[in-house]
């Protein structure tokens, strides 16, 4: 018999992604079908192409059932940032007499939270952030604790209609998968970040191709969401506009970039523009074009913190992952400077899968198997 599997779809800065997993030894996972489409992505809480989205949505499906073998029932799906909304709340409990806290009793408690926001989104979560026990004394976790009362700080997640609304329609037509909506930020924060860097609250970023979101979380729940509509890709597009590339050429480009030299007229990077012809960049100039634009997302990543109503620690570093910077050499050490924090570099446990590129896709699968 097959052991416990999860099936996960990821909305990536660029493309679609489906996975069917389940967990394997050492942390690892075994990937049983994937599949993968271009789409044109979103950006301001919009999808650029949704008339699009369905058969991209298909296809990805499709494809992860052809190496799964089988179909796909249910579906746990990642939602961007743009979509979410996050409300924090206070709940208690009082037992009438000293009691050693269960889940039964958690339970009862998160009962007791009101699941509506307004008529424009639907609650998908409710996590704690921190939980008050009758001396008054703060506890990341409850059970097992005696105490006579129990108050939480929950974070909730809503997830506007218009995009629930869309995605049962598309899982209709895709043959009645039922799904299950997850905000994506949230399982990367509860499966990139240990629990101790939590516990006392975490700024995490993921910067995508074209889209930036920002969290900051306390214990199993966000305190935080923001996003903005710039990533890598506006990086390769400023490379290529300003030293007439091809896009091709921009990208390979930007991979070959060292941020952290200092570099005279004198030094190049070399492209191959087509068979063995090489073409030769000044350094000076890429690095310069390359850092304006990575200026422009810091600046966005700064706008995000200087929003959240949560006190950010500066003492603390900033979690950076994504594809869209994360593997630019000298990149962590600019963020680092131009914010005045701490950047650490986070991507999945896995040794198959340690890509920070990876970082949403595989978060989601280990959310879904830990349901």
């Amino acid at each position: 018999m097959r052991n416990k599997y999860a099936a996960v779809l990821d909305f990536g800065s660029s493309n679609i992604t489906v996975l069917v997993g389940e967990h394997g030894v050492n942390n690892n996972f075994k990937i049983l079908g994937s599949g993968q489409a271009d789409y044109a992505g979103f950006m301001d809480g919009e999808f650029l192409q949704p008339n699009t989205l369905k058969a991209s949505i298909q296809s990805a499906i499709e494809k992860a059932e052809e190496g799964f073998g089988d179909k796909i029932k249910t579906l746990y799906i990642g939602v961007p940032s743009d979509f979410c909304i996050i409300h924090e709340v206070d709940t208690e409990i009082a037992f009438g007499k000293r009691v050693c806290v269960t889940e039964k009793h958690l339970d009862k408690l998160f009962a007791k939270v009101n699941g509506s926001l307004d008529s424009q989104s639907m609650l998908v979560s409710v996590s704690p952030m921190y939980y008050l026990l009758d001396d008054g004394n703060r506890v990341n976790n409850a059970i097992g604790i005696y105490t006579t009362s129990l108050r939480a700080r929950v974070s909730m997640v809503f997830v506007e209609n218009k995009f629930v609304h869309m995605i049962s329609s598309i899982m209709q037509e895709c043959g009645n998968i039922d799904f299950e909506l997850v905000c994506s930020m949230l399982a990367e924060n509860l499966y990139l970040l240990e629990p101790d860097k939590r516990s006392v609250g975490a700024v995490l970023v993921d910067c995508g191709y074209i889209t930036t979101s920002a969290s900051f979380v306390c214990g199993e729940g966000l305190s935080d969401l923001s996003s903005f509509s710039l990533g890598g890709g506006f990086i390769t597009g400023d490379l290529s506009n300003s030293l007439n590339l091809s896009f091709a050429e921009a990208e390979q480009l930007k991979r070959k970039l060292i941020l952290s030299i200092d570099a005279t007229e004198l030094d190049y990077y070399e492209l191959y523009v087509g068979g063995d012809q090489v073409e030769k960049v000044h350094a000076k100039t890429a690095n310069d074009v390359a850092l304006l634009s990575i200026d422009n997302i810091v600046q966005g990543i700064k706008s995000c913190l200087e929003q959240f109503t949560s006190k950010v620690d500066e003492g603390e570093p900033i979690y950076l992952t994504g594809g869209g910077l994360s593997y630019l050499k000298g990149a962590k050490a600019y963020i680092s400077n131009a914010i005045g924090r701490k950047i650490e570099i986070v991507k999945p446990k896995s040794l198959q899968y340690m890509q920070p590129e990876l970082s949403s896709v595989i978060s989601l699968l280990n959310f879904a198997l830990m349901k």
